[in-house]
């Protein structure tokens, strides 16, 4: 036996079940609050997002390809998204910025886009809200 075992044996202390309770109690509720704080946070404060999505593509020449795609964004505000032209090794060899405009949530573009060499696709990247 230790000598805190012998000295709460022959004062009569006690591990308290109840404190300990009452611990476990308060923790669990500050997980669970603080749970609730970040959930309510992520889904009401989540800054606004745009996407692009490109629906045709076409080489018009070896120098131009013809794109046709749209953005989505809040109606409220303005985006940017960039437009790639990638050949078969999916390196990018014509680029271009497309913008939305304020007032609408689906913005629909057509380009033509010069390329440095053959084009195999495009993709819409790097959206993002003004």
């Amino acid at each position: 036996m230790t000598s805190n075992q012998i000295l709460d044996e022959r004062y009569g202390r006690k591990k308290s079940k109840q404190r300990d309770r009452r611990i476990g109690v308060f923790v669990a509720g500050a997980l669970a609050i603080a749970g609730f704080t970040w959930i309510i946070s992520v889904a009401f404060f989540a800054p606004a997002k745009a996407t692009g999505e490109i629906t045709s593509f076409s080489p018009t020449t070896s120098q131009l390809v013809h794109v046709k795609g749209f953005i989505q964004k809040p109606a409220s505000s303005h985006a940017t998204c960039a437009v790639a032209v990638r050949n078969g090794n999916l390196s990018v060899v014509g680029y271009l910025n497309v913008e939305a405009p304020k007032g609408q949530a689906t913005t629909n573009f057509e380009l033509d886009i010069r390329v440095t060499e053959a084009a195999e696709s495009a993709v819409a990247q790097d959206c993002r809200v003004d």
